[in-house]
């Protein structure tokens, strides 16, 4: 009895010290911060990796794709366009759980009940009843349907509804954002890969240029009008001039395979594209920038899914006050009894029985230590802080689309200077050179002039190319990249 009531005293004692005992649940930690984490499991989470390959959208090798192409397949295959669609797949749903709670709940249970029972008799009655004991075998079947009603709740459901849709509204909204910015990542990209073809069109055109001079050079030397220095200073030049060719050539590979990862293609896919078409025009700025930024204030999907959480954090709210008021339930049961026992003496007729009930209940919570008046506090709180949010984004569309219409005048700019400054550029070389031939130029003037046109010409690719980059940029920020002008007559190209 002793160590009983020892063990009794012992045991809430030793759960209590293992409780407070600061014990992790595994042993893969490191023993200190500077420590390499091994798990003993990594080889599943690896197996899992090969089994579960990323799987890629075969593209055909021989396709020029052009840009509203690459943007559709990116739409469709986007990792992130296929987890936004999936959001608002799941708040779809949350909706119809919401709106669910307008029904009745039905609910049918079916126990069956099967037990044996043995009853010893005393001896003194074994002459009456001819046993001294009895087996009874009984079943019990009881089907019981029952019914669950919210009455009334003073718009507590309807509140988690209009939360709901505030909520799909929102995820929508996201959804629409995620496509214009994936049609931004993917025409970004786009002009990227031709901007970079521009340039290793320039640098094979400098390769020329340098081989011109070259064999020029060479002329000069064998004529004893150059010297042996200038000619080594062209061998270096033309090699310079070659190193810079491969250097364009591989910003192009890995602006190829930066466009094909924004598609949602492989990477190492041997993608084709199509040359750039005629530039946006200045008619593309023919709005002035505060009808640029009303359009964006009113339009702009980031904008619109914040207005969705302003909506549905006033939902909560209102679902929020309706806990402070009563509810009224009905609830309504019917069954149908059914008993059958056995015993030795032999079976005992069936015994069936319906029953049901109903009844309506009013619930009213009157005291929670102001549990509801703080639900409400923290619902109000939260849709001060989605209003201060929506604030906030639309200030930095304000700021965003004034930045990009900024830009975009300055790119129509900076092309219309390159233009000039190219065919600058080009006359000064071919002046040099006709010079250099008559020997009234020395051959650093050359070099001056070719280095001049290579870089004139790379400025003039770049300012195309960033022509179309910030127009993307404004009709993004705006709200309308998918429905901007140039994109439109890119498809319409087609």
């Amino acid at each position: 009895m002793k160590r009983l009531v020892l063990v009794a005293f012992a045991l809430p004692l030793l759960c209590l010290r293992y409780s407070n005992a600061q014990h992790l649940p595994t042993k893969d930690i490191p023993s200190s911060p500077g420590a390499e984490w091994k798990p003993g499991n990594t080889g599943e989470y690896q197996a899992e990796l090969r089994q579960n390959p990323r799987k890629y959208p075969a593209i055909d090798p021989n396709k020029t794709y052009a840009l509203y192409e690459l943007i559709d397949i990116a739409e469709e295959q986007n990792p992130a366009t296929r987890a936004a669609w999936n959001r608002l797949k799941q708040q779809a749903a949350r909706l119809g759980v919401a709106n669910s709670a307008l029904y009745p709940a039905l609910a049918i249970n079916v126990p069956v009940l099967q037990e044996r029972d043995f009853i010893v008799f005393p001896q003194v009655l074994l002459p009456v009843l001819g046993a001294d004991s009895e087996r009874a075998d009984v079943t019990i079947v009881n089907p019981v349907l029952r019914l669950n009603y919210l009455l009334f709740d003073f718009g507590g459901r309807r509140g988690n509804i209009n939360a709901a849709k505030a909520q799909v509204f929102s995820a929508g909204s996201e959804l629409n954002d995620t496509h214009e910015q994936v049609a931004l990542q993917v025409t970004d990209a786009f002009y990227s890969v031709l901007s970079e073809k521009g340039l290793v069109d320039a640098a094979r055109a400098s390769v020329q240029d340098a081989e011109t001079s070259e064999k020029s050079v060479q002329d000069q030397v064998n004529n004893g009008i150059a010297t042996l220095p200038n000619l080594l200073n062209a061998k270096a030049h033309l090699q310079q001039a070659i190193y810079t060719l491969e250097n364009a050539e591989g910003a192009e590979e890995i602006a190829t395979s930066t466009l094909a990862q924004a598609a949602g293609l492989n990477p190492t896919a041997q993608l084709k594209i199509q040359d750039m078409k005629q530039a946006p025009q200045r008619s593309e700025l023919e709005e002035s920038v505060e009808k640029l930024i009303d359009r964006a204030l009113q339009q702009r999907p980031d904008l619109l899914a914040q207005v969705g959480e302003v909506r549905a954090a006033d939902a909560e709210i209102k679902s929020a006050r309706s806990e402070l008021y009563p509810t009224v339930k009905v609830q309504a049961q019917g069954g149908y009894d059914s008993m059958r026992t056995a015993t030795n003496a032999g079976p005992t007729p069936y015994i069936h029985q319906g029953n049901w009930q109903g009844q309506v209940s009013l619930n009213w919570t009157i005291f929670d230590a102001r549990r509801r008046r703080y639900q409400i506090i923290q619902a109000e709180t939260q849709k001060r802080i989605a209003q201060e949010r929506l604030n906030s984004l639309r200030d930095a569309a304000t700021d965003q689309v004034w930045s990009s219409y900024i830009a975009s005048k300055v790119a129509f700019r900076r092309m219309d200077t390159s233009k000039v400054l190219l065919q600058a550029a080009q006359t000064s070389f071919d002046a040099a050179s006709a010079s250099f031939k008559q020997g009234l130029a020395t051959y650093v003037d050359v070099v001056t002039a070719e280095q001049a046109l290579a870089q004139a010409r790379n400025e003039e690719v770049q300012a195309e190319a960033q022509i179309f980059k910030d127009i993307a940029q404004l009709a993004y920020r705006t709200g309308d990249l998918l429905g901007s002008r140039f994109l439109q007559a890119n498809r319409n190209a087609k």
